[in-house]
């Protein structure tokens, strides 16, 4: 009998300690005061470029002020590009939620926008797509960049730690 009531109360203090706990987060989380960091992480943005855009600096400039509270990168795909083309399932599978939180990746066409792109304007003119690069605050593609990437269903993986850098 004594052994039956010592369970009861190891038992009763066991759920007794562990019911305010569970109660507290359950409280927190429905006001939203307790929600961790990875929580409040944004899902990665892909804004496709208006391909009848005229001044690709202004845009870029624009684009930086309405997410001034995200990581911006201009991204020049094409449509043929293998690793763009993966880059962007991925993306749209959530795949790089984690990864790539907070990022917004403005996308423009190297064939549609090959003239906005070019030395003489945003200074994102190359060889290689995909290309990533971090915006100057004038529009311009700055040094720090990354280009190229891998074919095949590596892609991914080649191009995401290659971003990390930018997004710091």
């Amino acid at each position: 009998m004594k052994r039956w009531l010592l369970l009861g109360l190891l038992l009763g203090a066991c759920s007794r300690t562990d019911e305010p706990a569970a109660a507290k987060e359950r409280t927190s989380d429905a006001r939203g005061s307790s929600a961790s960091p990875a929580a409040a992480a944004v899902k990665p943005q892909l804004v496709r470029v208006p391909a009848e855009l005229s001044d690709g600096r202004d845009y870029v400039r624009k684009m930086l002020e309405q997410h001034k509270d995200r990581r911006v990168l201009i991204y020049v795909g094409a449509t043929w590009c293998e690793p763009c083309t993966r880059f962007h399932d991925a993306l749209a599978s959530g795949a790089l939620d984690q990864e790539l939180a907070n990022a917004v990746f403005l996308e423009f066409d190297l064939d549609q926008h090959q003239a906005l792109l070019s030395d003489a304007d945003m200074g994102c003119k190359s060889k290689l797509v995909p290309l990533f690069a971090r915006p100057n605050p004038d529009g311009t593609c700055s040094s720090e960049r990354t280009e190229g990437g891998v074919k095949g269903e590596r892609a991914v993986s080649v191009i995401v730690p290659r971003l990390a850098p930018l997004l710091r």
